[in-house]
């Protein structure tokens, strides 16, 4: 992962040296994205949160707030607070995330009501928690092939 890291960087650099203003440059979402997930993936839940929002900000100047890649971001920056047990900020954020389920695909709607039902659950707010989660299973099966839902 780190040789991956070093290599966005460098990306990053070619790419302001080539732009100038690295923040108009929508390959730098991309760059930001991939830094983030490889900082959640090692537990550096601080610097994946500060890459991701900068790939939100980046994101925002080109796209609504119901386009897939925003809903994306939200979604990382979302589960990225849950893992500093940021519970009030993850809980809010996925909250609004579902007032664009219309424009985020089934399964990427099964992901958000889980991980909102681990967070309510983290928040001793089981009631909640349990709703979450059975919304996140029925919309999993959903996308099974009709044969698999058994």
């Amino acid at each position: 992962l780190n040789a991956a890291k070093e290599c966005l960087q460098k990306g990053l650099q070619i790419n302001y040296n080539i732009m100038g203003d690295p923040a108009i440059s929508a390959l730098n979402t991309k760059i930001y994205t991939n830094l983030g997930v490889i900082e959640d993936l090692q537990g550096s839940y601080s610097s994946a949160l500060e890459y991701y929002v900068k790939a939100l900000k980046i994101s925002k100047l080109s796209y609504a707030e119901s386009h897939p890649d925003i809903i994306d971001l939200h979604y990382k920056v979302s589960s990225v607070l849950l893992a500093m047990n940021k519970l009030t900020e993850a809980i809010a954020r996925l909250e609004r995330l579902l007032e664009h389920n219309l424009e985020i695909n089934t399964m990427k709607l099964g992901s958000v009501y889980y991980t909102l039902g681990i967070a309510y659950e983290r928040g001793r707010k089981s009631a909640k928690a349990v709703m979450a989660l059975k919304r996140a299973i029925l919309l999993w099966r959903d996308c099974l092939p009709e044969d698999d839902q058994g």
